[in-house]
């Protein structure tokens, strides 16, 4: 019998892997999904679903990427890039 409000402070999700900071926002995500990195170089990216399928894989040089999830389902996934696992979720 409670009502609770919890605010997600990990919206965006920044990660520092060997001395480069990744950004993925927005989390949630509806359409698009940026990729912000510090250094401009070759990144692989998987997106894959719950299930562990691969859903999306890519790659990019630049320091901003635009990934398009507006075609996948609404659920949770894991976007795996330089060693590290995001947790999306696609509303």
């Amino acid at each position: 019998d409670k009502i609770a409000w919890y605010k997600n402070f990990l919206a965006n999700a920044v990660c520092t892997n060997n001395g480069i900071d990744i950004k993925v926002h927005p989390n949630p995500v509806k359409n698009a999904l940026y990729v912000e990195k510090d250094v401009a170089m070759p990144t692989s990216y998987i997106l894959y679903n719950t299930a562990g399928s691969i859903v999306l894989q890519g790659s990019f040089a630049t320091l901003t990427k635009t990934i398009s999830v507006e075609n996948l389902p609404r659920g949770m996934y894991y976007l795996q890039m330089n060693g590290e696992v995001f947790k999306v979720v696609k509303f």
